[in-house]
């Protein structure tokens, strides 16, 4: 599922800097910006509620928090998130 996000991130980039060269410092930025955002060093429990639902629209938060449930509580995955990933696009 990560590999289809990232994959067609990167052949949409791929196109655009034919085209226009300085999209890749403008990309450095949105990457660096895209790790903060996500709940990769911190736990998803620190974002207040009232900010939740918007932090909860990033779809690589939801995978991160399905490899968090797999790797530390030892349980699958929601079916209707992997639906959700599988049957989206």
């Amino acid at each position: 599922m990560f590999f289809l996000i990232v994959y067609g991130i990167a052949l949409a980039l791929a196109s655009l800097f034919v085209f226009y060269r300085d999209i890749n410092q403008i990309w450095d930025v949105l990457l660096q910006m895209g790790f903060f955002l996500s709940p990769i060093v911190y736990p998803l429990s620190l974002i207040p509620e009232k900010y939740l639902y918007y932090y909860m629209l990033n779809p690589i938060t939801r995978m991160i928090e399905m490899y968090r449930d797999v790797l530390y509580t030892e349980s699958s995955p929601d079916s209707w998130i992997l639906a959700l990933y599988y049957f989206s696009g």
